[in-house]
């Protein structure tokens, strides 16, 4: 059996990266939730500690106790959640009074993995918490995914279209808790791809999962405003759990064009071949210049992104995926594919790329012949990496950014649900569902 990949979207990557800085096993210090809960008193929780009965690294199948402590608020309530490589979140036990919690790791799939713990005054009714802590462990061995019990959710583009794909039957279960209306202008540019389900506070997010901090403390979207003479929509940043709603200071700079939300700033496409980010305070860097943003991944340390080449028929063609350095801007190719049209769609849990290639539409999506998990630079023009479909007489239109979630890998694309769970030799059908997904198993 070949070895399992997993994928995650630009997005999600950003979040276990700045992680991995902090020492795996000395209890952090409380971190305060930018959320308040809904109290039934106005004793909230301000300090959570949290402790494990072992160190990291750990194997598969060991079990760990962890143990929370909260400050400032009596008889509080907890919750653990399992956050992936990905950014996934998983509720492992929901709230309860306990304050400790054993961790089987049976059924974790391997990797640098984050035990987050929140906790709320007791009889708090609201999703978010007063605080919330981390501890980082590295998981070694193997394990089988979970998928048999995934419940992950989906949506189309419009106001309610919201719901669940529930495995194994694959059967999608709508919810009626989507109908968000949508904010700001139309979406001309078709970037609008899908909703994202928010699992802190419990609520959909009327915007595709690439505008949403990676914490799900805040997302934007494309206004109707033109505020400057730039002529170009402002850009609004929308606070979580509250809903503030506000411009962000040269959000314009992105001519209506973002193509992900992270810490440092928001990065977008104002034109076909630069990469902009605009961080907090309205500062405005290009980041790159000579490769096609509205196609880029963006991760904290390297963005991944198509770059046009000439054939020799004098077309100009997307044939190589290159890693550009977000410190140094240095770009290396990473995979080349002749004949083809090849664009990064998201990286999995180790920071490989997957890559598809095939012909791109006017709409602008790939209509992928192969996809490609690549773990290394190709050093030459034959592609190398893993394999995970072919078929160029059944293409598949790739519906926005995959994700790994219960130790799958998850695309959505015009003929359903797809995923990789390293059964077989390449991705399997799961769901007849097509459109977009809107976060990992819950």
């Amino acid at each position: 059996m070949r070895p399992r990949h997993r994928l995650a979207t630009g997005l999600a990557a950003v979040l276990l990266t700045a992680a991995c800085s902090a020492p795996p096993q000395t209890p952090v210090a409380a971190k305060a939730s930018a959320t308040a809960a809904t109290l039934t008193t106005n004793t909230r929780c301000r300090g959570l500690t949290v402790a494990a009965s072992r160190q990291s690294p750990v194997k598969v199948g060991d079990t760990l106790t962890i143990t929370a402590q909260a400050g400032g608020c009596d008889s509080p309530d907890y919750r653990f959640v399992l956050v992936d490589q990905t950014g996934g979140t998983t509720v492992m036990r929901d709230w309860d009074p306990v304050s400790a919690w054993d961790w089987n790791t049976g059924s974790t799939q391997s990797g640098r993995l984050t035990i987050r713990a929140d906790a709320r005054e007791h009889g708090g009714t609201s999703y978010a918490p007063d605080v919330s802590t981390y501890l980082e462990f590295l998981v070694t061995g193997a394990a089988a995914p979970h998928v048999q019990t995934c419940r992950l959710p989906v949506s189309g583009v419009l106001a309610g279209s919201g719901g669940f794909v529930q495995m194994p039957a694959g059967t999608f279960n709508a919810d009626p808790a989507s109908n968000v209306p949508l904010p700001g202008q139309t979406d001309p540019a078709r970037l609008r791809r899908g909703y994202t389900y928010d699992p802190v506070h419990g609520r959909w997010l009327p915007v595709p999962r690439d505008w949403v901090m990676p914490d799900f403390s805040s997302y934007v979207y494309v206004g109707t405003e033109y505020p400057h003479v730039s002529n170009q929509p402002a850009l609004h940043v929308v606070k979580l759990p509250a809903g503030t709603d506000s411009q962000w200071p040269q959000g314009d700079q992105l001519y209506g064009l973002p193509i992900a939300l992270r810490p440092q700033g928001v990065y977008g496409a104002p034109g076909p071949e630069i990469i902009t980010m605009v961080d907090a305070a309205g500062g405005v860097t290009t980041v790159d210049q000579g490769h096609a943003g509205l196609f880029a991944v963006v991760t904290s340390t390297g963005i991944w992104a198509a770059k046009w080449s000439t054939s020799r028929a004098g077309a100009y063609v997307l044939a190589d995926v290159q890693r550009i350095d977000t410190n140094t801007g240095a770009a290396t190719t990473w995979f080349h594919i002749a004949g083809v049209t090849a664009v990064p769609i998201g990286i999995d849990g180790s920071g490989s790329p997957i890559i598809a290639a095939g012909t791109q539409l006017p709409n602008g999506q790939i209509s992928a012949s192969q996809i490609w998990i690549v773990p290394q630079a190709s050093a030459g023009a034959v592609p190398q990496g893993v394999l995970i479909y072919s078929d160029k007489d059944h293409p598949l239109v790739v519906q926005g950014p995959p994700i790994v979630s219960a130790g799958a890998i998850w695309i959505e694309t015009d003929k359903g649900l797809w995923i990789d769970d390293g059964t077989g030799a390449s991705i399997r059908l799961v769901s007849n569902f097509s459109g977009y997904i809107a976060g990992g198993c819950l």
